[in-house]
């Protein structure tokens, strides 16, 4: 299973699209960088993508960075890092993306500020941001479940504290992905947060038909 990335993007007080050309020039001066402007890549003017891509040897095969700006956005310039293959494993771990995206704004960013007497830099979703917050009732609920239960394995007695959990809930069920992020956020295994959060999808499933 795939683990969730971060959201990253960076404060600019230029318009976002023309942040994105300037982004764009940087790397270009940096010198080890391939730069493709795509604009209006959505059809709508201002919706403009910088792509650039490493040309130097990393341990990810084909990693590149894209700055992308949205005219529905102001004050922002989002950034995605890409790669066709990740080490060690296919897809990218939080820290892996976060090191990455680091490893190929840091001197563009550099080169951006010296250019334009800025302080830009990446401002990345931490972990602990990322994880869904309960309504307090239902935080109780599985608190209690969470406190008690076998994190390697959920005894019959954990499993039933956590059907409670979910039948007593009143909030909006969480997707299988943010059970998976709550779950390891108190400690369980992420590959067994995993399987249970598949299950708590079937349960809210059959909760919604009752």
């Amino acid at each position: 299973m795939s683990e969730r990335l971060p959201n990253i993007d960076i404060a600019v007080r230029q318009r976002p699209q023309d942040a994105v050309l300037a982004f764009a020039e940087a790397a270009r001066t940096v010198g080890n960088f391939g730069v493709e402007i795509v604009p209006s890549f959505t059809g709508v003017e201002g919706d403009d993508i910088a792509n650039v891509r490493l040309l130097t040897p990393s341990v990810h095969r084909d990693l590149g960075i894209q700055f992308i700006s949205l005219k529905e956005t102001r004050g922002r310039v989002s950034v995605e890092v890409r790669a066709s293959q990740w080490e060690p494993d296919f897809m990218p771990t939080y820290e892996a993306y976060c090191e990455a995206a680091k490893q190929l704004a840091g001197p563009i960013l550099r080169a951006y500020n010296a250019a334009n007497s800025s302080r830009c830099r990446l401002r990345i979703e931490t972990r602990a941001s990322m994880v869904p917050k309960l309504p307090q009732a239902s935080e109780k609920s599985f608190n209690r479940f969470a406190a008690l239960a076998n994190r390697t394995g959920l005894h019959p007695l954990d499993w039933r504290r956590f059907y409670a959990f979910v039948l007593h809930s009143r909030s909006r069920p969480l997707s299988e992905d943010g059970m998976t992020m709550l779950l390891t956020s108190k400690g369980f295994p992420r590959e067994y947060a995993a399987k249970i959060a598949t299950v708590y999808g079937h349960l809210c499933e059959f909760k919604a038909m009752r």
